[in-house]
């Protein structure tokens, strides 16, 4: 049953790409299944009676407990444990590593923080590196934008791919210490807001890398999220509950696309609908709301 759950939980809860950091290469699911069935075989197989040990007075999954004596929630626990990856959320910038680059990427001694994108990227993947992560993801070079199915999937799936992430690394490139950070540009961002809300581990960096605040989870600075903390104290769940509350976060965000701002919401609100560039703004939202709808059956949530 184990390795049943290992295989439904890459194939569908982790990103159709990550970089595999150990050699700084782009890998797909299959990789990182079999990268992680080997890990299972040797260390929880291995010696079954240590991971009972080790297991915490009561397990959550997403802060919900799970009834130990379930073999299949047990399984589920241990998955979530063990399949980990570093997100990164960030600014775009003029210069960044694209999908087609990172197929073939290499860190050359003295050139490998030639421009900012790559500067950004290595840094990121050190970052991951330095505790203990072996995968990593970023949008501007994991998913191939030139598959639209691709690119849809990512879309709708990327509340789940960052709420399942082990560490999200919050990258401000226009902060030098924490009394700034809150003019960063990051907090008007529309997709930013679900890459604060989802994850349940956040670290913020300035421009320069450096930690901007010493504690293990930076979700629990209500000075730095300017959310309030009840909401983040707790892993978030998306739903369609207290819209008006979750439409004033985004309602002073702005997107480059302007069906950005409706497609970003949909893994807060946890509702699903397909993309489609072009349709504008104010049709995006339609589709959107109508989702709102049809998953309350409740017109007072408008």
């Amino acid at each position: 049953m184990l390795l049943d759950e290992l295989s439904y939980y890459v194939q569908n809860e982790v990103p159709v790409h990550l970089i595999y950091i150990p050699q700084s290469r782009l890998v797909d699911r299959n990789f990182v299944e079999e990268h992680f069935r080997n890990h299972l075989l040797r260390e929880v197989y291995g010696n079954p009676s240590r991971w009972r040990e080790s297991l915490p007075a009561r397990p959550k999954i997403l802060g919900k407990p799970i009834d130990v004596t379930d073999e299949r929630q047990l399984c589920r626990f241990i998955i979530r444990q063990i399949v980990t990856y570093a997100i990164l959320s960030h600014r775009w910038e003029q210069e960044e590593v694209t999908y087609s680059e990172c197929i073939s990427i290499y860190k050359p001694p003295e050139t490998a923080y030639n421009f900012s994108g790559r500067n950004k990227l290595w840094r990121f993947l050190d970052a991951a590196s330095s505790i203990g992560i072996q995968f990593a993801w970023a949008d501007t070079c994991c998913i191939d934008k030139s598959s639209s199915a691709e690119l849809d999937e990512a879309i709708r799936s990327m509340f789940r791919w960052y709420q399942n992430s082990a560490l999200c690394v919050v990258h401000l490139a226009q902060t030098n210490f924490l009394g700034d950070m809150h003019r960063d540009e990051w907090f008007n961002r529309g997709w930013t807001l679900q890459e604060l809300l989802a994850p349940s581990r956040i670290k913020f960096v300035n421009k320069d890398w450096e930690l901007l605040v010493g504690a293990y989870n930076d979700k629990d600075n209500r000075k730095v999220t300017q959310i309030p903390l009840e909401v983040l104290a707790e892993p978030f769940v998306p739903k369609t509950d207290k819209i008006n509350t979750k439409m004033r976060w985004a309602a002073l965000r702005k997107t480059t696309r302007a069906e950005d701002s409706a497609y970003s919401l949909m893994g807060m609100l946890g509702v699903s609908i397909r993309t489609a560039y072009g349709e504008g703004r104010t049709r995006a939202f339609h589709r959107l709301i109508k989702a709102v709808v049809d998953d309350v059956k409740d017109l007072s949530v408008l």
